[in-house]
């Protein structure tokens, strides 16, 4: 258990520390998307617009998910399985 924390924790603050990042590349590929209608290339509305939608879902998530208290409940969760596990050392010890 206290390794499965240790991991959720490092993934929610690793989002959290790339998040701005990630909204950078989902906000330029919007743009590039959306540009790709007015280029004299050939390309497929249906798959610009299904691009579209699914990056639009990516910046949302991407506006919504990391977050301060995500970070902090992983890592309260991360310390109380810690000290689960040590005081479950102890005991075993004595």
């Amino acid at each position: 258990m206290v390794q499965a924390e240790n991991a959720q924790y490092g993934f929610e603050r690793n989002m959290y520390g790339f998040r701005w990042i990630a909204r950078l590349i989902a906000t330029l590929s919007l743009i590039a998307l959306a540009a790709s209608f007015w280029t004299p290339w050939e390309v497929s509305e249906r798959a610009v617009a299904v691009g579209l939608i699914v990056n639009s879902a990516f910046l949302l998530m991407w506006l919504v998910v990391p977050s301060k208290t995500r970070v902090r409940q992983a890592a309260d969760r991360y310390a109380i399985q810690l000290l689960n596990a040590a005081g479950s050392a102890v005991r075993k010890a004595t």
